[in-house]
């Protein structure tokens, strides 16, 4: 696989796990044409869509950004990471909640993907990466 291009990658891994454009952006909470734009590279891809990638399907980041390592992340390292996820969370809960409050309370209700972003923006970037 050496010498593919980062969007050919993305390709890649979709159709080794089986699913439509549709059904990878459902999972990682963007939207399709985002993905689409991603995987045709027209649009390059930010490391918050490499931590998606990484802790929604376990797929190695440094092999999707440059083709190194393993496509696939060893079962310890993903019993890892959904610890650390499960960390972020626990120590967000109560952050998120609050704001959740008052997004509602001010009637500035987003969308599950929207808030599905912040949340990665917030807690998976600016972390170490795994």
């Amino acid at each position: 696989m050496d010498g593919m291009k980062t969007n050919e990658r993305l390709l890649y891994v979709r159709n080794y796990l089986g699913i439509s454009q549709r059904a990878i952006a459902r999972e990682m909470g963007i939207g399709r044409s985002t993905y689409q734009y991603m995987e045709l590279g027209l649009h390059g891809i930010r490391d918050c869509y490499y931590n998606l990638f990484r802790y929604t399907f376990a797929i190695n980041s440094e092999w999707l950004k440059h083709g190194t390592g393993g496509m696939i992340l060893p079962t310890g390292r993903r019993d890892e990471i959904l610890k650390m996820i499960e960390q972020l969370i626990n120590e967000n809960y109560f952050k998120l909640l609050s704001e959740a409050k008052k997004r509602k309370e001010n009637q500035n209700i987003r969308g599950y993907q929207e808030i599905q972003q912040d949340l990665c923006k917030n807690l998976l970037i600016g972390k170490k990466h795994i």
